[in-house]
């Protein structure tokens, strides 16, 4: 029945595909990249744009200072070096997330510790993990400190997945409770809010996306944002290749990086974010068509978003009502053999190789959600014209 429906809907939308989530190019589009090339101001040091386009998110999300970079991936590591994250320490983390916060812990020489899922938001079950922290944790010092391992737990990573907030307010508690810093990984999130804040904006640092596939794009890039004086301008430091400040010398005082967003980058982002409002409308629209099919389907249920979010229909879900893996792979193979294009979740980080040995908490909700998920088309143009 789902196949059949989402062929009718595709028949209807008048599409050859339907994507599950590709930019969309526009006058505006065109005219801000060639503005760029013309101005020879198209790398990392200069030009109007970047100072624009960081205007502009810092008007959406209403932080204090945001850094642009070259990814979100990026952003995640720099966030970890600005808390000073140190070898050994522990990072708690959703399993269920996108394999570029794992790998950033990892590549900093601490260990990501891996956290169960809330199984209707998707982010991490509030209530499991703070039985978690009182039965395996132990405050010493004011530092939380695994009893097993002795390591200290340095911060949290608690991702807003498709968009959706995760519980995060309880988190920011949580976290203020045990001395545990609270990094949010917004990727998914630029124009979703949580009790009318800005998603991004709970914790000590919040990380955007920018890259192709997200709900704007700036080709790649990514952005750190931050309310904290201190983090900003170490991570500002460290994104400088960590050079001192001077007019012609050329001298170093940490290990840093060139991880900057390019002007010819912050042209194409400040023509997306300008049309932001425009996407999510069109998302929305898109989502109660969704809603409509999925109603009262006995086989799936409609991913909603949770009271009090201002949602921003990054990617819309569906899930399957029973556990049957078979079952969920032949749906994406069906409908992606008729260019409807619809997709699994990630695979569980403590499920590939490299962190199969790490620690990690039951998983059992998150292990449950790898097998009901499918993403569906969410491109905003699907319902837009030129």
């Amino acid at each position: 029945m789902i196949v059949k429906n989402l062929i009718n809907l595709k028949k209807k939308l008048k599409k050859k595909n339907l994507e599950l989530h590709t930019p969309f190019f526009q006058n505006i589009d065109y005219k801000y990249l060639n503005e760029a090339i013309k101005s020879s101001f198209v790398s990392t040091q200069s030009g109007k744009f970047l100072k624009y386009f960081k205007n502009e998110i810092l008007r959406i999300t209403k932080s204090k200072y945001t850094i642009l970079l070259n990814s979100g991936s990026s952003a995640i590591f720099l966030a970890l070096r600005s808390i000073n994250l140190r070898k050994n320490e522990e990072v708690l983390l959703p399993t269920l997330n996108y394999i570029a916060n794992a790998n950033a812990v990892k590549s900093l020489n601490a260990i990501p510790h891996f956290i169960d899922s809330d199984m209707n938001n998707l982010g991490i079950d509030i209530q499991k993990l703070k039985t978690y922290l009182k039965k395996s944790f132990k405050v010493v010092k004011k530092k939380t400190v695994n009893i097993k391992s002795g390591n200290t737990v340095s911060c949290l990573i608690a991702t807003h997945i498709f968009g959706i907030s995760c519980n995060i307010d309880e988190l920011a508690s949580l976290c203020k409770k045990y001395n545990i810093k609270l990094i949010e990984d917004a990727s998914e999130a630029l124009g979703s809010k949580y009790k009318k804040k800005h998603l991004g904006t709970y914790g000590e640092i919040g990380i955007l996306s920018f890259n192709g596939n997200k709900i704007i794009t700036s080709g790649a890039g990514g952005a750190l944002m931050t309310n904290n004086t201190r983090i900003h301008k170490k991570a500002e430091h460290l994104s400088q290749n960590a050079k001192i400040k001077h007019k012609w010398k050329y001298e170093y005082d940490d290990l840093g990086y060139n991880i900057r967003m390019p002007n010819l980058n912050a042209a194409l982002g400040l023509a997306q974010i300008k049309k932001l409002n425009k996407y999510i409308i069109s998302k929305k629209k898109l989502f109660k068509i969704y809603e409509k099919i999925f109603l009262k389907n006995a086989m799936f249920k409609i991913l909603t978003p949770p009271k009090d979010l201002t949602w921003n229909y990054w990617l819309i879900t569906i899930l399957i009502k029973s556990e049957n893996l078979k079952f969920r792979n032949n749906t994406i193979m069906k409908l992606n053999k008729k260019n409807i294009n619809v997709r699994p979740i990630w695979q569980l980080n403590h499920k590939i190789s490299l962190y199969k040995n790490y620690p990690r908490m039951n998983l059992s909700n998150a292990e449950k959600l790898e097998k009901k998920i499918i993403n569906l088309p969410s491109s905003a143009h699907l319902l837009l014209n030129d």
